[in-house]
């Protein structure tokens, strides 16, 4: 996710035992509706993908589908040590799945989580929700790539940053209904950026989930319908 100034603490961490007192809960920014349409796996689930071969590969669930709170800190009141402080915050939610291969390889992860922009004023704080899609690729045995991108799924409160809009835009495009390699998919993003060691894409559609991972014509997973 983005570099924030903003911490994550447990919510085991939120009391104190010194002089601080304790944290000061400001409210909450749960999921939106419209971003957990996004979210479209459940832990029931199999994938079933071809790879350049032809070759049919069976995902399944590897850490299931869960959801996590976490406190989102906007302001520190009080510090006097690790466990004696006092800060402001919100609680959010974090929703997380992920898939693996026959072979126990993580082949997919998906993130969504409530973001945070940095902001002196806590009512000028950008809020929206973002959703994180992971995926790797093999070759038989052979590692080829790890590709992801980050989408933005949703809008609490205040505008985006033209600096951080300009960061997500270069994470990923909305390209619409797609043809890979004879099969469309609807409502697709495609990947940009943030692959290693070799460029590779990754295509999410919104109804689907993960429909392709691609380096090229001879190393690439599609997602069959």
């Amino acid at each position: 996710m983005l570099k924030t100034t903003l911490l994550i603490i447990a919510v085991t961490l939120f009391f104190s035992c010194g002089k601080c007192g304790l944290s000061i809960n400001l409210g909450e920014f749960l999921l939106k509706e419209e971003s957990k349409e996004f979210f479209v796996y459940d832990n029931n689930q199999i994938l079933i993908f071809e790879d350049q071969d032809g070759n049919d590969q069976k995902l399944v669930v590897d850490n299931e589908k869960a959801i996590y709170e976490i406190n989102m800190i906007v302001r520190t009141l009080c510090e006097e040590g690790i466990i004696d402080s006092q800060h402001e915050y919100y609680k959010t939610l974090n929703q997380q799945i992920s898939f693996k291969d026959s072979s126990e390889r993580r082949i997919i992860a998906l993130e969504l989580v409530t973001h945070f922009e940095d902001a002196d004023d806590i009512d000028s704080i950008a809020v929206y929700d973002v959703i994180g899609v992971r995926g790797n690729l093999f070759n038989g045995d052979e590692f080829i790539a790890r590709t992801s991108c980050n989408i933005i799924t949703s809008i609490h409160q205040n505008s985006i940053s033209d600096e951080h809009r300009n960061i997500f835009e270069e994470e990923a495009s909305f390209i619409g209904d797609t043809i890979l390699f004879g099969t469309e998919f609807k409502e697709v993003f495609k990947s940009n950026s943030r692959s290693t060691p070799v460029p590779s894409t990754i295509f999410f559609s919104k109804i689907d989930g993960v429909v392709m991972i691609y380096v090229d014509d001879n190393n690439y997973l599609k997602l069959s319908k």
